[in-house]
């Protein structure tokens, strides 16, 4: 759920502030660099996880329990410096003169 929220915001500002809309999920985190929503380490960090997502949406029955944990023992930075960042992107938007 929580990589799917990666896309579904990233696709909201895409499209809602830049009329963007990504082919694929992976193209996500690279079209919020572009337009600077993101830094180049955190999409950096984020490659891999529409792939993730999509192993555990579609073969879920095949994940292996283990390396899941092991990714997302790893991985809940990113997950918490993409909130981060959408939200120093939103708070940069709302200012008024910017």
């Amino acid at each position: 759920m929580a990589a799917q929220s990666v896309f579904d915001i990233g696709n909201q500002v895409l499209s809602g502030a830049f009329g963007e809309r990504p082919a694929d999920y992976a193209a996500v985190p690279i079209a919020l660099c572009r337009r600077g929503v993101l830094s180049g380490d955190l999409e950096i960090r984020l490659r891999g996880l529409a792939g993730f997502r999509n192993l555990l949406v579609h073969d879920y029955a095949r994940a292996d329990p283990a390396r899941i944990r092991e990714a997302l023992r790893k991985r809940m930075g990113d997950l918490a410096d993409f909130a981060d960042a959408i939200e120093a992107w939103l708070d940069r938007e709302a200012k008024p003169g910017d």
